[in-house]
């Protein structure tokens, strides 16, 4: 049946969840799928490597912190993960599963931020009849959570229906990955660094090691969402015809139509 973490669990837990989504790159999803670096990979280095500020807190507090946080991010299979003793398998449920700690914080965060009812939940209910089951390395709802459990897959259909599955996000997003492959394809043509360049004049040389596959981790961390907008504003001036085209679409909003498919 159930039992209590230990301290030292709950503090490594609690630092994972909120260093999970540190390895973001700008616009997090769309930017990763175009440049081919997991953003796990992206956290488990900036966790380890001892010239981070985050690094350096978490040895400040534990020599061995980085290592046991960082283990979280490890895309490994469970048996080899009790195996090697790293972390018991259902801490691994509270960082990444159907009801982890980011579900739980997005939902209400978003619905909250954009001013729809959609994602609210009973949130303290949940946590409070999770328990952990040792033997099955697994956590687990007590039937007291079932309205409440059914509640929040509901309030998580409705967000991605009302907003994450929004015609315009999803157009906007969809132009995004587009311009960014296009760039991608165009600088890998080139086999110098300014003819890289010249592909749209303007764009920082971090943002053109991201999808050269040369970007350091300090270069990583300069990245932000704004690098992200100057290479846009920076194809809208391309002469590249799709570049432009896209470019000036996203800066002006003319986004793509949305098409209904459900009768066809």
């Amino acid at each position: 049946m159930g039992s209590k973490l230990t301290e030292e669990h709950r503090k490594i837990v609690l630092v994972s969840a909120l260093l999970h989504d540190i390895g973001h790159g700008p616009y997090s999803h769309a930017f990763e799928s175009v440049t081919g670096i997991s953003h796990e990979e992206w956290t488990r280095k900036i966790i380890l490597d001892e010239s981070t500020g985050v690094n350096k807190v978490l040895s400040k507090d534990d020599r061995e912190m980085p290592a046991k946080v960082a283990a979280f991010f490890l895309e490994i299979p469970e048996e080899d993960n009790d195996q090697n003793n790293l972390i018991p398998p259902y801490l691994e449920q509270i960082v990444s599963s159907q009801l982890d700690a980011d579900r739980f914080d997005f939902l209400l965060r978003d619905s909250h931020a954009t001013g729809t009812e959609y994602g609210y939940y009973d949130l303290e209910w949940l946590i409070k009849h999770i328990h952990i089951n040792e033997n099955k390395k697994r956590l687990y709802l007590d039937r007291k959570a079932i309205l409440a459990v059914t509640n929040y897959i509901f309030a998580r259909f409705h967000m991605y229906q009302a907003v994450y599955y929004h015609k315009a996000t999803r157009a906007a997003e969809l132009m995004l990955k587009l311009i960014l492959k296009r760039y991608k394809d165009m600088i890998d043509q080139e086999d110098t660094e300014e003819k890289k360049k010249a592909v749209a004049p303007g764009v920082s040389i971090n943002m053109i090691h991201s999808f050269s596959g040369k970007l350091s981790l300090k270069e990583f961390l300069f990245l932000d969402d704004n690098s992200v907008i100057e290479l846009i504003k920076a194809c809208a001036d391309s002469s590249d015809t799709i570049l432009k085209m896209i470019g000036n679409g996203i800066t002006d909003r003319i986004l793509y139509k949305c098409v209904d498919m459900t009768t066809v």
